[in-house]
């Protein structure tokens, strides 16, 4: 009876041992599985934590679009500083035609639009000691008439020279010029001063009821229908004036950059030496003022000169700089939404387009529309869930 029973225990006991290592070996098992997929979902994390992933909403809201990588002629280019000058033939300086008190017409500025003959200033001397120009005027022209009509029948009948008749004509011929010329002009208020051309107001030299003289410049009426672009080409860089053939600007005032060549320009002239000691030798173009680009305003010049082959090139609006580095950001092959950040050093740029010396290779996809969404996106260091990748 005891052997019996000593046998059900002895049973019992490996039954339990059994069990409890079947379990220990079964933990084992899982606890393998589970770091094995940690293990696996770390890796598949760490080879995608350099990629940014955007969702077709946010992709469609920042119209991102791309460009395919293609080596292209590509011009060697110098940034300087310059003008923009109105053209010279489109523009005319008013002087006064009268000596007397100033006095503007309506409230004009610089930059009031005038029309072709319309009055801007009228001139009066009827308050002057002197007295009224238009008055004497015409006083000394009905006197040299006079005059002339006088000495006509004395002189047929040889009561006074010829020579003497001779010099009353030509007194009369002047102060008939002088009060006709005047006389066309005249108004009430005085000698009216019109705007021999249409445009609008460049310079006012003079202020209301300021005195002058005939001859005094009152104020410049410009076009600006062609305009000048002077670029200051520093004399340390005069090897490359020879090969200038056109250039691109941008103003302080606006995020365009124009190209002379889109704007009918052309080359008007290049310095051959520097004067007044400045050290810089003046390049100048012409070109049509076909958008808002004010005369005076100091630009931003990109002369472009010799073409080179096969440059690869990326819009300006490809860059982002962060810490004196350059990046662009690159499509994944396959992943319309997928994109990667990637450094490059630049070279020229022409304001437009900035040279890639390193870093693109030819057929990758760059973004070069909605680059600041993608920055901004791959900032958040996130990917949305769901996402997978098939590489």
């Amino acid at each position: 009876m005891n052997t019996h029973i000593i046998i059900l225990y002895i049973s019992a006991a490996l039954f339990l041992f059994g069990c409890g290592a079947h379990s220990h070996d079964h933990e084992k098992e899982n606890d393998a599985e589970y770091h094995d997929h940690e293990k696996e979902t770390e890796a598949e994390v760490h080879s995608h934590a350099d990629e940014i992933v955007l969702t077709p909403a946010q992709a469609k809201e920042a119209n991102i679009k791309t460009e395919t990588v293609e080596p292209r002629t590509f011009a060697e280019t110098l940034k300087v500083s310059g003008q923009i000058l109105p053209s010279l033939s489109d523009e005319q300086t008013i002087t006064a035609s009268a000596n007397g008190i100033v006095s503007f017409t309506s409230n004009l500025a610089s930059g009031s639009s005038v029309t072709q003959g319309q009055t801007l200033i009228t001139i009066s001397s009827d308050d002057l000691e002197q007295g009224s120009a238009p008055l004497k005027a015409k006083a000394e022209y009905e006197a040299a008439l006079s005059e002339y009509n006088r000495l006509r029948p004395l002189a047929d009948q040889q009561i006074v020279s010829q020579r003497q008749l001779e010099d009353a004509r030509l007194r009369l011929e002047s102060a008939k010029a002088a009060y006709q010329g005047m006389a066309t002009s005249l108004s009430p208020q005085g000698v009216k001063v019109s705007a021999p051309i249409g445009g609008y107001v460049k310079d006012i030299n003079v202020s209301q009821g300021d005195y002058v003289s005939t001859g005094t410049p009152l104020l410049t009426v410009t076009q600006a229908r062609r305009l000048t672009l002077r670029a200051d080409l520093p004399a340390s860089a005069y090897n490359i004036l020879s090969h200038v053939s056109t250039a691109h600007f941008i103003t302080s005032y606006s995020d365009t950059v124009y190209s002379l060549n889109d704007l009918g320009g052309t080359l008007l002239s290049k310095a051959k030496s520097l004067s007044d000691g400045s050290p810089y030798l003046p390049v100048t173009f012409s070109f049509d003022n076909r958008g808002d680009i004010l005369p005076g305003a100091y630009v931003d010049v990109w002369l472009i000169a010799q073409p080179r082959k096969d440059i690869i090139t990326v819009p300006t609006s490809a860059l982002t700089e962060s810490q004196g580095l350059y990046y662009v950001y690159l499509q994944v092959k396959g992943e319309e939404h997928c994109f990667t950040k990637c450094e490059v050093r630049i070279g020229m740029s022409d304001g437009k387009r900035v040279e890639i010396t390193k870093g693109l290779s030819k057929g990758e996809k760059v973004v070069v529309q909605g680059t600041m969404q993608v920055k901004l996106a791959g900032a958040s260091s996130a990917i949305p869930e769901g996402h997978s990748h098939s590489h």
